[in-house]
């Protein structure tokens, strides 16, 4: 039996299998069978996140990752689309169905980055049970303008007339 990728949660499909002997046709037996598809998989939030730093700067996300399926399961993590270096861990390891748990993924402004600049990042946490749909995290992280102030102290002579004397 081949559910579609398309079935929702709870959809099934009834089918009646019949074996007729091969001696005697008119000896059957029937089986009745029932397919439900279930709910696996991922859930994110948020799933859109942006922050802003200073070229030089690593940036920490959180990604909250529940599992809606009815078995436990873990998911690998995968970084796609970032041109800034973008670190998140393999998997999320083994989560209970309904439990959650917290990803950090860091992304580091390269130093010489121009001020808004901006870098995008798609997160995508993939089952590794057949038969589920993965969830996406999208990062979008900015550079700041950065200024910088220069201060010299410069010798400024002043003369003056103190009593008769003159001062320097």
């Amino acid at each position: 039996v081949s559910i579609p990728l398309n079935a929702m949660p709870g959809d099934s499909d009834p089918a009646d299998i019949v074996l007729a002997s091969q001696g005697n046709p008119e000896q059957t037996a029937t089986a009745s069978l029932t397919t439900t598809a279930l709910l696996r998989g991922p859930d994110v939030s948020p799933d859109n996140l942006e922050a802003y730093g200073d070229p030089g700067q690593m940036i920490t996300y959180t990604v909250h990752v529940t599992n809606v399926g009815d078995v436990s399961d873990s998911y690998y993590i995968t970084v796609d689309s970032a041109a800034w270096t973008t670190n998140a861990p393999a998997t999320t390891g083994l989560i209970a169905p309904g439990e959650s748990t917290n990803v950090d993924i860091t992304v580091s402004i390269p130093l010489d980055t121009l001020a808004g600049a901006s870098d995008y990042a798609s997160i995508t946490f993939s089952s590794q049970l057949p038969g589920t749909l993965p969830a996406s995290a999208n990062l979008a992280t900015a550079a700041n303008a950065v200024f910088a102030l220069q201060v010299s102290t410069d010798v400024i002579e002043q003369s003056a007339l103190a009593s008769g004397v003159a001062l320097t």
